[in-house]
Order: structure tokens, then sequence, then C-alpha cells
């Protein structure tokens, strides 16, 4: 790295970073629920109640697609409600998709802010997910991404908590890892586990207090993503770096 490009990569989070997920996955749930009491006559909090139950049953399953997943999960939802009459599955998976990718909003000011690190360095968005959810979210946020820039975690069976999505990312990179700024609001897969591989992350706090521990290499938070261009420039600053100047959205990422 020279003194004057730094950082050369940027690895971006995208749920509850660039959109609102836990708003859109509570109005998606809701609406299935209600459509199931429309159906069969099961309250919707009940409903509510064996969904909840399934997700946290599910824990470190990972189907094929987003779309299977969410239709295995439907068949035993309803396999479990009390008295429930014959329901095509894929009625409400339906239901349920639509809902989601209807609901899809950016947090002010965070495609902005997406674009403009784009245009300083190599930009990627790391998820955890499925990799047909996270590019239909991507495409309702008005994103256009390729391939290699977008590394959704269950499509290429790794994880951001043990470390082993960013491990990914820096070999596709090829890069330092000091050089790779991580920006995302998850305090342990996206501060934590970013740090433990070398890479400088970046907490998108929101609301959240400061945890009491700090990693290495962390660099400091903001309470929201369309901060992030200010803080790297005034980091620059500080560290008398600018952003490397050369970099296109069109550079593809060699791996």
């Amino acid at each position: 790295m020279s003194e004057t490009d730094w950082p050369r990569a940027f690895l971006v989070d995208l749920d509850n970073t660039l959109h609102d997920y836990r708003k859109i996955a509570h109005v998606a749930r809701s609406t299935l629920a209600h459509r199931i009491e429309e159906l069969c006559g099961v309250p919707a909090d009940e409903v509510l109640k064996h969904y909840e139950q399934l997700i946290k049953a599910e824990e470190g399953t990972v189907a094929r697609s987003a779309h299977d997943m969410r239709t295995a999960r439907v068949q035993k939802l309803l396999a479990a409600l009390p008295g429930v009459v014959s329901i095509a599955p894929d009625e409400l998976v339906k239901v349920l998709e639509d809902s989601l990718l209807r609901e899809v909003r950016p947090f002010e000011g965070a495609l902005e802010a997406f674009h403009q690190l784009r245009l300083t360095a190599t930009t990627m968005i790391v998820t955890e997910g499925y990799d047909d959810m996270q590019r239909a979210v991507i495409g309702r946020l008005g994103l256009s991404l390729r391939d290699d820039e977008l590394l959704a975690t269950y499509r290429h069976g790794v994880r951001k908590i043990d470390g082993s999505a960013y491990r990914l990312a820096h070999k596709w990179l090829n890069i330092a890892a000091a050089d790779i700024v991580v920006v995302g609001d998850n305090w342990t897969w996206d501060v934590l586990a970013s740090s433990g591989v070398g890479m400088c992350p970046i907490w998108v706090r929101g609301t959240d207090s400061m945890p009491a521990d700090q990693p290495p290499n962390y660099l400091g938070s903001v309470e929201s993503f369309k901060e992030v261009p200010p803080f790297i420039s005034e980091l620059c600053r500080v560290r008398g770096t600018r952003p490397p100047s050369c970099a296109s959205p069109s550079k593809r990422i060699p791996h």
C-alpha cells in the first residue's frame, strides 16, 4: 500500500446497512399471516408464532435457494396449523416474496453513498444469505452489479461469522487485507469477523451503544451508511492519504 492509495476496496453489507430488512421481513410475515387467516380462519398472531418457531428451528440449515427455503417453511407451517384446509404452498410463497420485494426501500442517502464509494475504489457487496433473494433485493434498490461485485454467502458455502466470507473476498480481490474497508451493521458478523482476517471495519451503529472492547483495525462508527464517504475522507485527511482516483465501476475483480 502506498501512502496515497488507501483504501483500495470496500466490502459493503446489504441487509440493515443499505436497506431495512427487519422492516420488510416484519411486513411480509404479517401479510402472509393475514392471508392464511383469510383463507382458513387461523388467527394471524397464531400463524406468526408458528412461523417464528420454524425460523428458529432452521438456524444453520441452508437450502438450494431462498425460494426453496420459503417453500419448505410454508409447507411445515401449514402442517403445524390446526384445522387448515388444503392450501397450495406456492400461492402463499408468492404472497410472501411479493410483499418482501414490494417493501424494499434504501435508507436515506445510502445509494448515493454507495455510488460514491464505487467511484473511489473497487466495491463489493458481501451479504449473508441466498443469491436469488439478495440479487432480487439489489435489483429493487436499483443497483446493477456484476457477478464479481456480489458475494452471497450461501452460494459459495461460506459464512460471515467465522470469517470465511471475508477470506473468500480477500482471495477474490488479491490485495492486502489492511487495504480493505468493511462496512456493516452487525458488530459480530461485520466488525469482529472482518477484523479477525486483518480488514478494517466501520460499524453502521444506528442507535446501538458502542461495545466496550474494540477489535484491531477498527476504524470507528457512523450512524447511517450515508455518512461513510465523508467519514472515509476525514480518515484519509488525518492519515495524510487519499483514496485511489483510478478505480471505476467497470474494473473487474480477478478470481
